[in-house]
């Protein structure tokens, strides 16, 4: 029997403090001992990489090595905690990627290479970007998130035809299906966000978007059980303990 942590959206900027909800996070993980971690994607926000201007490269570049930075000392406690660690491209994360492709020079395609910048082989992490997702762990299916409408859960059972877990909508959202021909029931399910649920760009219009993590269970043929913890007001309660950070 495997136990794990999935949680998507993080959002990491090294010009912005951490989220109360990310910090929960690790503070349950160095307690619980995961065998395995997901993250799920966009784990860097990147926004000065959301324009595509060439002129603007020069005036980020301090900020981008700054995120490098985090985010490597981010997957070192990670993988302090855990050495099976999985790793979704998510579509903030591409925007590095999308970036050394409209520059394209050498130089820029090593600095914005994220299997180079995060040494994501070295590492031994299971990373696969967004155009090779799903990812899996034992019989559950790993993407960032294809769909962003109304029923986003459904859409994407239809189309990966087997069990799913996701971000990127920020929201939580499950759908079931039963598969009559081989007798069998799948589920997709997305995930909330580790990030702020109502940022500035927003400008106060209500996001609906929640701040959620998973915990898994999964035996030796890959059959799992997955639990959704809502974290509200920067706290949550798992089998019977509640957990704050200031506690």
């Amino acid at each position: 029997m495997r136990k794990g942590i999935i949680f998507a959206d993080a959002h990491l900027s090294v010009k912005e403090p951490f989220h109360p909800s990310y910090l929960l996070v690790k503070k349950f993980a160095k307690d619980f001992k995961p065998d395995f971690v997901a993250d799920l994607g966009d784990s860097l926000d990147l926004e000065y990489f959301a324009s595509f201007n060439k002129e603007k490269v020069s005036s980020v570049d301090g900020d981008w090595e700054g995120d490098v930075d985090l985010l490597n000392g981010e997957l070192d406690w990670w993988q302090g905690i855990t050495k099976d660690y999985y790793w979704m491209q998510g579509n903030h994360d591409e925007r590095a990627e999308r970036m050394a492709v409209a520059i394209n020079t050498a130089a820029m395609r090593t600095s914005l290479n994220y299997e180079r910048r995060f040494h994501i082989k070295e590492r031994g992490i299971k990373w696969k970007r967004l155009v090779d997702q799903p990812g899996k762990v034992g019989k559950l299916h790993l993407i960032h998130g294809w769909f962003y409408n109304i029923y986003h859960a459904k859409k994407t059972l239809e189309y990966l035809s087997g069990n799913v877990i996701y971000g990127h909508v920020h929201t939580r959202q499950t759908h079931s299906k039963h598969l009559t021909a081989f007798n069998q029931q799948i589920q997709g399910e997305s995930i909330g966000c580790l990030c702020d649920k109502q940022p500035d760009y927003k400008k106060g219009v209500p996001s609906g978007w929640m701040n959620t993590f998973a915990v898994v269970y999964m035996d030796d043929k890959g059959n799992y059980n997955l639990y959704h913890i809502n974290i509200i007001k920067d706290s949550f309660i798992w089998e019977g303990r509640e957990w704050r950070m200031d506690s």
